[in-house]
């Protein structure tokens, strides 16, 4: 999981993150790209209590670690890193042994009832398509989001191919806010990045994919038709304090929904829907 530098940028200027407050990072992810002039700009902007010529100084160091990824002799940088020199409080949560992160499986834990409705910004730097439980996953990023917050998720929408195991789809998301009245602040692609993937790059182990025998199955035609790398970045706004829903994408059923299905406690169910209450 990665954030590049100018997607934190973009976030803090635009005050989708708070210059105080909490931000949730879903996978403790690294900070990519980033320049000495960018980090100390950030940390001035929040809150960070050092003197000037000590945070320009740390600010050239940090960058630098931010544009070594990859690099087994230096100490990846990552966005904790940065959020911890701030007035932003920074809370991630892994699976896998990270710097700053809380141990929390996406897949099955749930979200400890004072974390709910409690951050600002709630970001997903490619982390959700790792995961099976699609379903408490994004219930998670739901619940732990106040109304009045934003939530960012930056994921493949496509190519990537064995890249965890799902690409989204800007329908996913629509339905995704319908049901739980978000408000879509933003959405758009990003890319195509690098050069095009191919279906068969790392399935061909398995017995019938190179099999021209096999129904429908053009070897030659896959062979040539590269998949373009990108992904879908999407911004919502949360509006309300009602339990997290989910649509049902069911435009190809042959017919309606029945009513146990339809008004289910999972579906989206607008009487539900508590109103965001503002100040005043």
């Amino acid at each position: 999981m990665g954030c590049g530098i100018e997607f934190l940028r973009w976030l803090s200027e635009t005050d989708r993150m708070p210059r105080r407050g909490r931000l949730l990072d879903v996978g403790e992810s690294c900070l990519l790209g980033a320049a000495p002039e960018h980090i100390d700009s950030f940390l001035e902007r929040h809150g960070c209590p050092l003197d000037p010529d000590h945070r320009q100084g740390l600010a050239a160091e940090l960058a630098y670690r931010s544009n070594q990824f990859g690099n087994p002799f230096i100490q990846t940088l990552f966005l904790g890193d940065v959020l911890r020199l701030t007035a932003v409080e920074y809370v991630s949560f892994d699976v896998v042994s990270a710097v700053h992160a809380d141990v929390f499986d996406l897949n099955v834990h749930g979200l400890a009832r004072e974390h709910h409705n409690t951050f600002d910004l709630v970001v997903n730097f490619g982390t959700t398509e790792h995961l099976m439980n699609q379903f408490n996953a994004f219930k998670v990023m739901h619940e732990a989001c106040k109304p009045g917050g934003f939530m960012f998720h930056q994921v493949p929408a496509t190519g990537y191919i064995n890249h965890g195991y799902f690409n989204y789809n800007a329908l996913m998301f629509q339905e995704l806010a319908e049901a739980n009245g978000y408000e879509v602040a933003d959405l758009w692609f990003y890319g195509p990045q690098g050069e095009p993937g191919n279906v068969l790059e790392t399935a061909a182990r398995f017995p019938g994919v190179l099999d021209p025998r096999k129904l429908g199955n053009d070897v030659e035609g896959f062979r040539r038709a590269g998949v373009p790398q990108g992904l879908i970045n999407v911004l919502f706004r949360k509006r309300h304090e009602g339990g997290f829903r989910v649509g049902l994408e069911v435009k190809t059923a042959a017919a309606a929904l029945t009513g146990d299905i339809r008004y289910t406690s999972r579906y989206i169910d607008r009487d539900q829907m508590t109103p965001l209450r503002v100040a005043g």
